[in-house]
């Protein structure tokens, strides 16, 4: 449902395409038809053509992250940006804090499945798990020795990829408490 209240802060419009900033805390899009403070819902109130696009979304992001979403407002934006995102053209790029001095530069390529566990927590692909490949870039840009900033590329998009990657090499993001963040 379109919510005119939401506020959205757009970053680029045209007759094609809308860039937002997502707040950290703001869902991109709703898991229950009855959630209304989204980015989706909001999309929607200004951008009613993007109901017939999915809410015009093109990807997500983390409930927690921050960043830039692209949304389409016409079918050929939509099959543009989708096929762009499948085909790993557009390049995603992200800054976080960690715990602990993390290595210069490394890289991760480890496929990841929900934890049979824990639905909302992704882990290590194991065999009889369905899983989906996933690499992550990793480069540290400044570091205390307790915790580090990183720059964060990823060429695939899994659920989250980022975080589940750094909780892996032991450098959880800093409060991420899902993944052991402090």
């Amino acid at each position: 449902a379109p919510n005119h209240e939401m506020p959205l802060a757009v970053l680029y419009v045209d007759a094609h395409l809308v860039a937002v900033d997502k707040p950290g805390g703001t869902p991109s899009h709703p898991l229950d038809p009855r959630e209304r403070d989204t980015i989706a819902n909001a999309l929607l109130a200004r951008y009613p053509e993007t109901a017939a696009l999915a809410g015009g979304l093109a990807h997500r992001l983390d409930t927690g992250t921050s960043g830039v979403l692209l949304a389409a407002r016409t079918p050929a934006a939509w099959t543009a940006l989708r096929a762009a995102f499948r085909t790993r053209a557009i390049e995603k790029h992200y800054l976080a804090l960690v715990q602990g001095r993390t290595p210069a530069q490394c890289r991760v390529d480890l496929p990841l499945a929900h934890d049979p566990r824990d639905r909302g927590r992704m882990r290590p692909a194991s065999p009889g798990l369905r899983s989906w490949p996933a690499e992550t870039t990793i480069r540290r840009l400044a570091s205390d020795g307790t915790t580090s900033l990183v720059a964060v590329t990823m060429r695939t998009g899994v659920t989250h990829q980022i975080r589940a990657h750094l909780a892996q090499l032991g450098h959880p993001v800093l409060g991420d408490r899902r993944y052991g963040g402090p």
